[in-house]
C-alpha cells in the first residue's frame, strides 16, 4: 500500500500520464469502468462483503473506484480531491497503526490534525441478519487533543467481522487493511484550500 514516485500510473491496465489535473485523471478513470449516469454507490454491507472481503483474501473483487493510501498521512482535503465529480464520497483501503507497539487500539492521529470516534461501533448485517463486520463514524478535528478544532469532514471505518489483528510479529501496525468512506458534512463546501502536488503523490494505487 505505499505510493510510487512515477510519472507513468497503471490502473486496471489502463497507462495515464497526466497527473496536473486530480479530477481529470479520477473522471478519465470513472468513465473507463462505468456507464454515464452511473455512480458507484454501494450498501455498507456490499463495501464490507465484496470489496474489503475480497481484498483481505485476495480474491477478485467488482469493478470500483476504491483507492489505497495511509490515509493517516494526508489532510482530508488532499483525500478528498481525489473524489469524481459524479460522487458525494472517496473511498480507501487503508491500513491502521497501533498508538502503542504492545496494544490495540488505532492510532488517529492525521496531518493537520485527527480523526475522533462519534459514537459506538455498529456492527453491519446481511439480508439474512447475520453480521458480517463493523462500521464506526469519525469526525475530523484540526489542531491538538487540547485545543481541537471542529470540521466538516466524516469518516466511515469498515471492519471484517472477526478481522483480527495483526499479531505476527510486534510492530505498529495494528490492520494490514480497512476500508474507509470519506465525505464532508451534508450542505457544507469544504474550505479552500492550496494541495502542492508533492503531498500527494499521484501514483495512489488502485488494484482489483
Amino acid at each position: 500500500m505505499e505510493f510510487r514516485n512515477e510519472n507513468i500510473h497503471e490502473v486496471n491496465g489502463y497507462y495515464l500520464e497526466d497527473s496536473s489535473n486530480v479530477n481529470g485523471y479520477i473522471d478519465c478513470y470513472y468513465q473507463q469502468i462505468l456507464p454515464e449516469g452511473c455512480r458507484f454507490d454501494p450498501t455498507d454491507y456490499e463495501l464490507i462483503e465484496f470489496y474489503l472481503k475480497k481484498k483481505l483474501y485476495n480474491q477478485v473483487f467488482p469493478q470500483n473506484i476504491i483507492l489505497e493510501a495511509d490515509i493517516y498521512q494526508y489532510h482530508p482535503t488532499e483525500l478528498y480531491s481525489h473524489k469524481s465529480e459524479r460522487e458525494t464520497a472517496v473511498y480507501f483501503f487503508t491500513p491502521r497503526d497501533r498508538i502503542s507497539s504492545n496494544g490495540n487500539r488505532p492510532a488517529r492521529t492525521a496531518k493537520g490534525g485527527f480523526w475522533k470516534a462519534s459514537g459506538s461501533e455498529k456492527p453491519v448485517k446481511n439480508g439474512q441478519g447475520i453480521e458480517v463486520g463493523s462500521k464506526r463514524s469519525l469526525k475530523f478535528f484540526e489542531g491538538s487533543q487540547q485545543q481541537p478544532i471542529k470540521t466538516i469532514w466524516i469518516m466511515n471505518e469498515f471492519m471484517v467481522d472477526n478481522q483480527g489483528h495483526n499479531t505476527s510479529e510486534p510492530n505498529s501496525k495494528l490492520d494490514d487493511c480497512v476500508l474507509c468512506e470519506i465525505y464532508i458534512v451534508q450542505n457544507k463546501k469544504p474550505p479552500e484550500r492550496e494541495i502542492p502536488q508533492s503531498d500527494f503523490p499521484y501514483s495512489v494505487r488502485h488494484k482489483l
